[in-house]
């Protein structure tokens, strides 16, 4: 409630969102005044400050135009505006009488014009000025200008902002107000307002209807309005011209002054007044400019302009793009870069800036963050549909991790929600996944529509961690549609050792650095045009003093600007009113003390200046050329709001300036917080230099070390932790000054914590400057019992010098401290830190020899070549130790305690992985030797690795895969406890590699390798992440995936390995591509891997020698398999040879099955024709293959029976077995077919087909023949299909090849012949065609031979959707017709813009030249296919869009007559009708249908319903009768028979209740009446409160009963669901299980997370009886009950058809699997959705 004491309120004039406006009265004077409050009893902070801010603003100006303030009274919590009351209404409310009379108008224009002339001289911009703002007293002709709330007493710069967070009203709102231009906001924003307040007065309406923010801003900037006098008549069009100039986008190109405003409109005035008609004239003519304004706009630099858009188009259309951009201070290139943003914006682009700035290089990624929150802040402006896009399109690039991004983008959380912590991470792994997290985020960006462009300026300052970012970015391959933009000092060029050098330019490939933009000193001309410009003058009369200004400044733009300024503020350039022109002295100019240096300029500025703004610019200088309102005021310790007077005297003089407009809303109350959030920063760097250059060398220290202190005196622990970097860096440059012990040892300990802080965010080379500072510090202070912490120093100091590259420095500090280390723990983490750093570097052999030589010095010595003995004698030493213990048993093992024993462990571990690539024995002595430590000292989080590496042992070491998979689950179980970031990627990788091939199907270990890539990008592991992507491919290839799929995943895998530089994998998928390349038949000889054989023996020469001899083994596997394809056999046995002693390097891989294969396929058909002693010996190698294969056959049928049973196939054959041989022939085929191996399938084919032409049975060899062909074909392997048709041309006759191209087909139609009988024909045959997509094709058909289109498709409209319902080529012939309906928006090969065009004007387009004429030649498809002739139509249906047809001619232009086109129109309407009648026939047969099937169902239902419940009620009864009657009867009389009888009666009417009960429930399911309590829960609390409620009756039963939860990273999904009726669905499910299993069999339950859809799946397998195939598919029906093995188990049929419809209901699906007597299992799932 208002309550003023003086004043007396008379009522309410307006209340709005959050203020309220009375008249009252002054009680004492009877004074009418207006009363300005807020609605809320506890107004904001801010909205008081603009309150404040309008008093003070209005008092200030005092001028008859401004509604004037007289009081500003406070109450209660709140304050309350005092206006005078001019007793007048806002304009808003008398808009129509000015389009009733235009002298009203013009006198009204001219007084608003003046009153806002006049608050511009008294350097105040309003930035809202609309009619509610504007006071009207009709009676007295006033007008009066209000509200200035969000006014500015200066320029600022606006911020790019949401558009709904905008000050001012968008509609009223200049371009540079929007904050979409790169433009400082001055006087003339306030023009614009103006002008679209007087467009609004004449015309009634907005120079822009649109109501959609972010369309409203696209339109101020990029669409010009139509003219008032287009939309009216009776607007004069010197009257329009006005306003037309007044909106004009560039602030340039509008009045310069109000002067000129108000000469235009009163000389318009003075015609009507006169009677005369207003003559068309130039406007502005009398346009003066005693305004001060140096124009904005870019000089001199149109060649580079273009350059730069040059660049942005090929980006457009293609790969990435680089432009470097390189000049001295103050040349402009900032502002180059930032003018081109305007085009981008209207190109729909995206553009994205960020500075590095000089005393930030410690931050790692500042300017990098800074553009990419801009990004997030430009996307939080799109609209709601597109926010769900990039919403959709962000969650599935950064998966997990985006929590990372969100830390370093705060705005990101606003799109993609809260996100769960990231996990912590060693530094290495921690830079390279936000490297690949960036990289992911950056690309969802780059579309072909939508291109991105960063520039990112002052590359001289860039962090090593963003110049090793911008490297990965650059050589990234899969960027695309992507424009970087670099700027850099011109020094920088020349210096070969600059960090920007060495670690960007001098690494990029040549195309990337050569586009450069060098930047160059103004000439004459350009300066010329400047001072021309700013003075609206013409050239010639300043030749002399631009002359003169470029003598003085040497033609640096800035330096220029600031020079012309500096004129001005001296008064040596003055305006003269009487000659209405700018003067100035040439001689006193010439006497000014000023060379091309700015630091004489700034120093005569500065000192002109009061002492006090002296003291504060150089205060601010010293904290950087960004500063803020708290930390300056806490410094000066002045006053926050007394400080924002000060500073603007330095914005009235442009050398600081404000980002954003809070600092004109600050007041007192808010306290540090929010001058904290109130930034300003120094209009260009070099001005920052110039006044902290103007600070005397010997006061610089003491300023800083003040600085420092002051900070630390009054920050929290959390605001020093927060601004470390700089707090210490200001006491680093005070240091010398620091004396005092205490003081010392604190600057010792925040540059030991910032040199911490440095490492842990990458920024390497700043943590060794912070951390030899803090040890220079050290020797000052000299305490002895700073031992340890000198070493935990150097310690960091050692890993920083290492990931910053400087390995050789590192390695030195590490033997230094191994000497140093007091204590064992010490030297274990020196060595372990050493030997991690000599395998980052590639030195695995340094490593291992560090590693033993330091395990030895523990007292674990291991032989640096161990042989078989030794590995044997450790296997056996370990066995011993297990003993009976199981896997659940060693998973119990407890926990090691002991950090010394865990850093040996660690240590280990890590001399392990280098030993993979070493020695394989010692790598699997390591594993043995950790395990036995575990069984010792108990489970370490490597343990998860070291599990399944010994699995590996066990299966492909020892033959006993079957406990090497258990082995490898155990891994896989510790994986999921510890959740090691470390380990987690390599031991998912080692399990789905090395153990899981040889126990299960492929795909399975296809599911561990995409795990093991995900974990590796959450965890920076980014070698293995690299290791699963490649093996992910080599699955596919071996599993006989279609080639080009596989070459489609290697291609997208390829890319992403080249991000991460990981040579291993890509040189195995180069090798690999070439391979398929030669089955595609893309090669000229199918058996070279390669274009030639010199390339492929280049290839070997590099294999041979390459650290990973894995690559070369598969080189000659995939050679074998090339020669045995193509019957080259004595190549592949020759290869086979070679390859056998490489087998070793492939240990545990499937490589060595798939050599076995080929090799044993090479040496079979080689044997018939060998000599005797080669006989034999291929035999003794054929049977050591068969034996080794039969038994990975025996563990895994899935993976290896069909390459045993080809392998016996074909020695039986060339052995003289002949049934044998076709047996195993048929056996192999069927199995390869069943397991989906198609490139083994197809070979077994052709080997069968083979033998059987060979026997002479001409028949059956031709079908195996023609199956061996289209195997081969459905693979991909077209060469290899090729080869078959050209051994085989007598068995393969009839098989045509797939043409890629049909022949043209004789059109059915003739155009000449389509007379007025045809099109009547025509006509009934479409009405008579009521089958929609029948009627379809029959039309496209038609129009397409009627029309000429060379491509006709049929566009039909939905609701409110377009979609592309059917498409024919008229080449391809009428068969080519495709009718299925896409939307339009999916499609890319049409142009989009003509048919929406058709659409929603409805009517008809024709283009004779598409590419060339017309309003669509922009569009993407036109441009890119060169389109010729394009005719389409609408097809209309009683006035209402049914379609479009569209048809293209792009062989010919002006393809479309007249004639053809008259009849396409007749048919257009016909076809409408025919349309809608096919659709409304289609509608109602489908709805009769429907309802007869319900009917039907119904019926059925209803037979079966009544003689199951006749059936299942009346057997017991029948029996009760019996018991009942038996009793009463006298039959039965002992009591415990009659108990007996009695119970079983009871029993009886138990199964009766549980009857009705299942069947009510089941009723009131189908009648909609059962009511769900729906809730959300924890899908992993749900699962294990299921799972303990039934372990009481299992166990009764003798049944075990386990629990199997597949590793997730889901625990934050969430079930919607009846927990109680899920709960009935698992019961019934157990209760099933239970009964039919066995005592002492097992169930077990079994739970996942699906990713696509995300569902939780519950799967109980039993040991049961099992259910037989032809009862399987009814189990879910009602009331059915199995026919074997369970027909005397009772129940009523009804309790898995009511858990169906439970899980149904939720939006799941439940089924089961099963074979008699081996068990049975039964799965549900449920669909999962995130918090």
């Amino acid at each position: 409630m208002l309550i003023l004491p003086e004043y007396e309120l008379i009522r309410q004039l307006y209340q709005g969102e959050r203020t309220v406006i009375y008249r009252a009265v002054h009680k004492v004077t009877q004074e009418k005044v207006i009363v300005k409050t807020f609605r809320s009893d506890y107004p904001l902070a801010a909205d008081l400050a603009r309150l404040k801010r309008e008093f003070e603003i209005g008092t200030m100006l005092d001028i008859p135009g401004v509604v004037k303030p007289i009081a500003l009274p406070k109450y209660q919590n709140n304050m309350a505006l005092v206006l005078e009351d001019m007793e007048g209404e806002p304009l808003t409310a008398y808009l129509p009488s000015f389009r009733q009379s235009l002298t009203a108008f013009l006198t009204a224009a001219i007084q608003l014009a003046k009153i806002v002339g006049d608050i511009h001289q008294r350097y105040v911009i309003h930035k809202d000025i609309k009619p509610s703002n504007i006071i009207y007293n009709r009676d007295k002709q006033l007008l009066k200008l209000g509200d200035f709330s969000i006014s500015s007493l200066t320029r600022e710069r606006q911020e790019m902002l949401d558009p709904m967070l905008l000050e001012g009203t968008l509609s009223y709102m200049s371009p540079e107000q929007t904050g979409r231009m790169n433009r400082i906001i001055d006087y003339r924003t306030d023009y614009y307002s103006l002008g679209v307040t007087f467009y609004e007065m004449l015309t009634g309406r907005l120079p822009f209807q649109t109501e959609d923010p972010v369309e409203l801003i696209h339109c101020h900037f990029a669409v010009t309005p139509a003219p008032p006098a287009s939309l009216r008549m009776g607007i004069p069009k010197p009257v329009s011209d006005i306003v037309m100039k007044l909106l004009a986008k560039n602030a340039e190109d509008r009045y310069q002054s109000a002067y000129g405003i108000i000469q235009d409109l009163e000389h318009c005035l003075m015609l009507v007044n006169a009677g005369e008609e207003l003559q068309e004239f130039t406007v502005g003519l009398y346009d003066m400019t005693d305004m001060f304004q140096i124009p904005q706009g870019l000089i001199g630099r149109s060649s580079e302009i273009d350059k730069l858009m040059q660049a942005y188009g090929r980006s457009v259309h293609g790969p990435l793009e680089a432009v470097w951009v390189t000049g001295e201070s103050g040349f402009g290139k900032t502002f180059l870069i930032a003018e081109t943003m305007k085009t981008l914006m209207k190109d729909s682009g995206w553009f994205i800036s960020g500075r590095f700035e000089p005393n930030k290089q410690h931050v790692s990624y500042h300017a990098l963050t800074r553009a990419l929150r801009e990004l997030a802040r430009q996307l939080l402006t799109s609209k709601d549909q597109q926010l769900a896009e990039y919403r959709s399109l962000l969650l599935k690039a950064i998966g997990t991790s985006g929590r990372v991004l969100t830390d370093l983008i705060p705005e990101l959380e606003l799109l993609i929600g809260e996100q769960p912590p990231a996990k912590q991470l060693p530094p290495q792994e921690t830079q390279n996944r936000l490297h690949f997290l960036l990289q992911q985020f950056l690309q969802v960006f780059c579309g072909k529509d939508r291109p991105l462009v960063l520039f990112l300026d002052d590359l001289q300052w860039a962090d090593a961690a963003s110049l090793h970012f911008l490297d990965l970015l650059l050589n990234d391959a899969q960027m695309k549609h992507f424009l970087f933009i670099g700027s850099y000092r011109r020094e920088y060029d020349t210096n070969v050792l600059s960090t920007l050098r060495v670690q960007l330019l001098d690494k990029l490939p040549e195309r990337l650095v050569r586009e450069r933009i060098a930047l160059e000193a103004w000439k004459i001309e350009d300066v010329g045009q400047l001072v021309a410009e700013s003075l609206k003058a013409e050239t010639g009369q300043v030749t002399e003093l631009a002359q003169l200004i470029l003598q003085k400044t040497g033609g640096n733009p800035f330096f220029v600007k600031q020079f012309l300024t500096d004129l001005y503020e001296q008064e040596l350039l003055t305006f003269n009113y009487e000659a209405n022109r700018w003067m100035w002295d040439m001689d006193e100019i010439e006497k000014l003390r000023i060379t091309d240096n700015l630091m004489f300029l700034l120093a005569e500025k500065l000192e002109r200046m009061p002492a006090g703004t002296q003291y504060m610019l150089r205060i601010a200088a010293c904290l950087g050329v960004y500063f803020d309102l708290e930390a300056l005021g806490l410094v000066m310790r002045k006053p926050f709001d007394a400080l924002l007077q000060e500073l603007e005297i330095p914005i009235q003089h442009g050398l600081i300036i404000p980002v954003g407009t809070a600092y004109k809303f600050f007041n007192e109350g808010a306290g540090q917080a929010a001058a904290r959030d109130i930034r300003f920063n120094f209009v260009h760097d070099s001005i920052q230099e110039a006044v902290y250059g103007s600070i005397e060398e010997a006061k610089l220290a003491e300023m800083h070390l003040n600085i420092a202190r002051t900070l630390l005196d009054q920050y929290s622990e959390e605001q020093i932790e927060q601004r470390l970097f700089e707090i210490v860096n200001h006491m680093n440059m005070g240091s010398d000054l620091v004396t005092e012990g205490q003081e010392l040892l604190q600057l010792l300990e925040y540059n030991y914590g910032a040199g911490r802080k440095a490492k842990a965010s990458n920024a390497y080379r700043s943590a060794i400057q912070y951390f030899n500072k803090a040890l220079a510090l050290l020797v000052q202070v000299n305490h002895r019992e700073l031992a340890d912490l000198s070493f935990a120093m150097r310690l960091d100091k050692s890993e920083a010098l290492y990931l910053n590259g400087q390995a050789d420095e590192a390695e030195t500090l590490y033997d230094q401290l191994l000497l140093e280390a007091k204590t064992d723990e010490m030297r274990l983490e020196v060595y372990h830190l050493l030997v991690v750093l000599y395998t980052n570097v590639g030195q695995q052999h340094k490593s291992v020899k560090v590693g033993l030589k330091a395990l030895a010095e523990f007292g674990i010595r291991l032989p640096e070549s161990p042989n078989s003995l030794n590995i044997f004698a450790a296997y056996l030493n370990v066995k011993h130790k297990i003993g009976r213990r199981n896997t659940l048993q060693l998973y119990d093992l407890p926990i090691m305690e002991d950090s010394y024993r865990a850093q040996i462990t660690k240590l280990m571990m890590s001399v392990a992985i280098s030993a993979y690539f070493v020695n394989t024995n010692l790598f699997v002595l390591f594993m043995i030797q950790l395990t036995r430590r575990a069984l010792k000292y108990g489970n370490t989080p490597a343990m998860a690795y070291v599990y399944g590496a010994y699995g590996l042992i066990l299966g492909s070491g020892f033959g006993d895969y079957q406990q090497g998979y258990q082995y490898g689950q155990l891994g896989n179980r510790m994986n999921n406890r510890f959740q090691a970031p470390e380990y987690r990627s390599k031991s998912y990788f080692s399990f789905g590699l090395f153990v899981t091939p040889w126990v299960k199907p492929l795909q399975v270990s296809l599911e561990h390798l995409q795990e093991s890539f995900r974990s590796g990008i959450e965890d920076g592991d980014l070698v293995f992440a690299g290791y699963a992507l490649t093996y992910q491919v080599l699955v596919k290839d071996l599993q006989g995936v279609a080639l080009g799929e596989v070459q489609e995943d290697l291609a997208k895998h390829y890319r992403i390995l080249e991000q991460t530089n990981h040579q291993d994998t890509l040189f195995m998928l180069e090798m690999l591509r070439e391979v398929i390349r030669s089955l595609e038949g893309k090669s000229l000889n199918p058996t070279v891997i390669g274009n030639s054989d010199e390339e492929e023996k280049a290839l070997v020469r590099k294999l041979e020698v390459h650290p990973n001899q894995v690559i070369l083994h598969v080189y000659h596997v995939k050679k074998m398999m090339l020669n045995v394809l193509f019957g080259d056999y004595a190549e592949a046995v020759r290869f086979g040879q070679a390859a056998e002693s490489l087998q070793s390097v492939s240990f545990g891989l499937f490589h060595i099955p798939e050599h076995y294969l080929y090799y044993t396929l090479a040496l079979a058909a080689m044997y018939e024709e060998a000599t005797p002693s080669s006989k034999r010996w291929f035999a003794k190698q054929v049977k050591k293959m068969q034996r080794k294969m039969d038994k990975w056959a025996v563990n895994c049928p899935a993976n290896y029976l069909h390459m045993s049973l080809l392998m016996q196939a074909e020695w039986h054959r060339v052995t003289g077995h002949t049934l044998k041989a076709e047996q195993d022939f048929e056996a192999a085929i069927r199995q390869a077919r069943e397991m989906g191996f198609i490139q083994h399938e197809a070979l077994a084919c052709e080997l069968a087909g083979k033998h059987y032409r060979t026997a002479g049975r001409e028949k059956i060899a031709k079908t195996y023949l023609l199956d061996a062909y289209f195997g081969y074909r459905h693979w991909g392997a077209k060469s290899k299909a090729d080869d078959l048709m050209l051994r085989y041309p007598g068995y393969l006759t009839g098989v045509t090849e797939e043409q890629e191209w049909s022949t043209t087909k004789i059109s059915d139609y003739s155009l000449h012949a389509l007379d007025f009988m045809t099109i009547m024909n025509t006509s009934r045959s479409l009405s008579s065609e009521v089958n929609l997509e029948q009627l379809i094709k029959r039309l496209m058909e038609i129009v397409t031979y009627s029309s000429g289109a060379e491509r006709s498709l049929l566009v039909l409209k939905d609701k409110d959707t377009l979609y592309v319902e059917a498409e024919m080529l008229a080449s391809s012939g009428k068969e080519s017709c495709i009718v299925s309906p896409v939307e339009l928006t999916t499609r890319e090969d049409l142009p989009a813009s003509v048919i929406q065009y058709v659409a929603r004007l409805k009517e008809g387009v024709v283009l004779d030249d598409a590419e060339n004429e017309g309003m669509f030649t922009q569009d993407p498809y036109i441009r890119l296919t060169e389109s010729k002739s394009i005719f389409c139509e609408p097809i209309l249906h009683q006035g209402n869009l049914v379609g479009v047809f569209y048809l293209e001619n792009n062989l010919i232009r002006n393809a479309f007559t007249s004639d053809r086109l008259d009849i396409i129109k007749l048919l257009s309407a016909q076809a409408a009708i025919s349309i809608e009648n096919a659709r409304l026939y289609n509608d109602l047969e489908s709805k009769v249908k429907e309802r007869t099937n319900e009917l039907i169902l119904m019926e059925t239902s209803r037979r079966d319903l009544l003689s199951n419940i006749s059936h299942d009620l009346g057997t017991p009864l029948t029996s009760i009768q019996g018991y009942v009657e038996a009793i009463l009867d006298g039959v039965i009389q002992e009591p415990e028979e009659q108990r007996k009888y009695l119970s079983v009666v009871h029993m009886r009417i138990v199964g009766i209740q549980r009857l009705i009960t299942d069947l009510y429930q089941l009723s009131r399911m189908e009648t909609k009446q059962f009511h769900f309590q729906l809730a959300p829960t924890s899908w992993l609390t749900m699962v294990r409160q299921l799972f303990a409620k039934y372990e009481l009756d299992t166990a009764n039963a003798g049944i075990t009963y386990t629990l199997d939860i597949v590793p997730t990273q889901g625990e934050d999904l969430l079930l919607t669901v009846d927990a109680d009726r899920i709960e009935q669905v698992y019961a019934n499910i157990i209760y099933n299980a239970i009964k039919f299993s066995p005592s002492g069999g097992f169930i077990d339950v079994r739970v996942e997370i699906r990713d696509e859809p995300c569902e939780l799946l519950i799967r109980v397998t039993d040991t049961g009886v099992g259910i037989s195939e032809e009862d399987l598919p009814h189990i879910f029906e009602r009331f059915y009950k199995v026919s074997k093995s369970r027909s005397n188990s009772g129940g009523s049929g009804l309790g898995l058809a009511i858990a169906k419809e439970i899980v149904q209901y939720h939006g799941g699906q439940i089924w089961a699997e099963s074979r008699l007597g081996k068990g049975c299992s039964i799965s549900f799932s449920l669909p999962l959705h995130r918090v």
